[in-house]
């Protein structure tokens, strides 16, 4: 299963935090380590502010930014049946669905909604608290 990460959970994983590491280390020891995404809009937004240990783990290829932004007309479409309006949100939501994976994330009410919506358009997609 892929686990899509939200901004939330990389900037803990850029901040060292104790949890996100022990995440890492799990998923390396699991040798699942190519199944943590996000997408490069995602990356965008945190790399604006924190970069150095998020630097080093895209380098060494623990997590991998999707480089193609979703359908548009189905995250639109989402966006508006959820009433929210980051589109970042909700593409990382779309491509979660898409590739039959989950969102870890730390704003659970939003991307609830977003879920809820996919749902409803046939795209199941679970979503996980950071």
């Amino acid at each position: 299963m892929i686990l899509m990460l939200d901004a939330g959970p990389l900037i803990s994983i850029s901040r060292r935090d104790k949890r996100a590491m022990a995440l890492l280390a799990v998923a390396v020891e699991m040798e699942e380590r190519r199944e943590f995404r996000t997408t490069n809009a995602v990356l965008a937004q945190v790399l604006r502010s924190e970069t150095q240990n998020l630097d080093r783990l895209l380098n060494a290829g623990v997590i991998r930014g999707q480089a193609s932004f979703g359908d548009p007309r189905l995250v639109g479409r989402i966006a508006a049946a959820a009433d929210h309006t980051d589109v970042v949100d909700v593409d990382l939501a779309v491509q979660a669905a898409q590739a039959g994976g989950f969102v870890l994330t730390s704003d659970t009410k939003d991307l609830g909604r977003v879920a809820e919506a996919l749902i409803a358009a046939e795209q199941p997609l679970h979503v996980r608290s950071w």
